[in-house]
């Protein structure tokens, strides 16, 4: 009996775990550095591991990260066992996204690593793998615009692609000018493309124009107003505010 009673409360808060910790990433995909397209998100809220809409490394390192974000990994010891499941999935299920050759989603992997390393506290791990991100791009030539044709409308999943690079130039400009890294040499590439062929521009507006941004911006609203624990809650998400193995790289 006394096992029982242990392992219910424990298996029902798991569960409620899976979800809201998830739903906690997808309203803070701009801090995670992230846009995803809104199947996706919705992927990735059901907790689909089957890789048919988003590769489940995200679905994992969402789960992990997200922990950090409700703030109990240190909570109890169930919570911390918990979390370290997630963040040994989520890096055995990255490892295998690099045994392939999509060099974008390798890219857009490591962003979310590099993001999940500085909300951690452990900068200069996520400095290595901002450097290897940056070589990933440069050795694979991906950019923002094709070689020949015309470029192609600014889709869901362009501006998905689109986002990973220049968070790449967000990232090494930021520990540049924040925490000491060298100089930002290996995104100059793709930031002159950024700011020449894109022709990238501010524009301000006033008064009753003025546009915020806020933590929500990028989760799609099927998303952002299921309610926090999925069920009776009256308020929806829009309402709340060392692992041992190294990546088989070149």
């Amino acid at each position: 009996m006394r096992i029982l009673r242990f392992t219910i409360p424990y298996r029902a808060t798991a569960t409620k775990q899976y979800i809201f910790s998830r739903l906690r990433s997808l309203c803070r995909l701009n801090r995670l550095g992230l846009y995803l397209t809104k199947e996706k998100q919705e992927a990735v809220l059901r907790g689909d591991l089957s890789d048919a809409v988003i590769d489940r490394y995200f679905v994992y390192g969402f789960q992990a990260v997200g922990m950090h974000f409700c703030g109990t990994p240190d909570g109890s010891l169930a919570m911390v066992l918990l979390q370290a499941k997630y963040a040994q999935a989520a890096w055995e299920s990255l490892i295998r996204v690099f045994e392939t050759n999509k060099e974008r989603l390798k890219v857009q992997g490591l962003v979310l690593l590099v993001h999940a390393f500085i909300v951690m506290g452990w900068t200069i791990s996520a400095q290595s793998y901002l450097l290897k991100l940056c070589k990933i791009i440069e050795e694979a030539g991906l950019q923002y615009l094709p070689t020949c044709g015309r470029p192609a409308e600014l889709s869901e999943q362009v501006r998905e692609d689109a986002s990973v690079l220049s968070q790449a130039i967000y990232l090494e400009n930021y520990f540049y000018l924040t925490l000491g890294g060298s100089a930002p040499v290996f995104t100059a590439r793709i930031e002159r493309e950024f700011r020449l062929d894109l022709q990238v521009r501010t524009i301000l507006l006033c008064g009753s124009n003025r546009i915020e941004m806020f933590d929500l911006a990028g989760v799609s609203n099927s998303v952002r107003y299921v309610p926090i624990d999925n069920g009776g809650s009256k308020y929806s998400a829009g309402q709340r505010c060392d692992l041992g193995l190294e990546l088989p790289l070149r």
